[in-house]
């Protein structure tokens, strides 16, 4: 009994530890989505497919931006993200 009590005190305090980081990984997620959004947008970039694209794939999109790629390279690069 006294072993069970345990393990869920420290279910408990885990599940209590993991749903601020959560929380703080989707808020950048959608910070971040919102922003490639705006910015696609602003330059007449289709963003369809966006929303698909993972953490990773959306931190290229944004390095394209702030490289320089041409709207037709950030495109292809987004369609080929959504499409593997």
């Amino acid at each position: 009994m006294k072993a069970t009590l345990t393990a869920l005190a420290l279910a408990a305090t885990l599940s209590v530890g993991l749903a601020p980081a959560s929380f703080a990984m989707e808020a950048e997620l959608d910070a971040l989505m919102e922003a490639l959004e705006g910015e696609l947008s602003s330059r007449g970039i289709e963003t369809e497919g966006l929303e698909n694209l993972t953490i990773s794939e959306l931190r290229l999109v944004q390095q394209m931006l702030a490289n320089g790629d041409s709207a037709g390279e950030m495109r292809r690069s987004i369609d080929v993200f959504v499409n593997e």
